[in-house]
């Protein structure tokens, strides 16, 4: 794993191996969010992914942790070639 690898960490697995990330920090706005999208499969799982509203996260980049806090949505795309999994939550500050 590259040292600047976009990691997503819930209920002690460390996930990566995004097809999309998106991170939004503003100075403008109290909490941070973020949306990963990856395939059903994560590169090196052997177990599909389990994650649930409410589950407690964490969102690095390297070493770095950049969101404390929580998912909030969990969605299932898919057609006739891909299938994929899409996770957005915020930082513990959205409380």
């Amino acid at each position: 794993m590259s040292e600047n690898a976009i990691t997503l960490k819930v209920g002690g697995r460390i996930l990566s191996g995004w097809k999309e990330v998106s991170i939004d920090r503003s100075i403008e706005a109290a909490a941070s969010s973020f949306r990963v999208r990856a395939s059903e499969k994560f590169s090196g799982e052997d177990q599909p992914l389990r994650i649930s509203p409410g589950d407690a996260c964490e969102i690095s980049v390297g070493s770095d942790r950049l969101i404390t806090g929580y998912v909030d949505d969990v969605g299932v795309s898919y057609n006739g070639t891909d299938h994929n999994i899409d996770v957005s939550g915020r930082s513990k500050t959205g409380d």
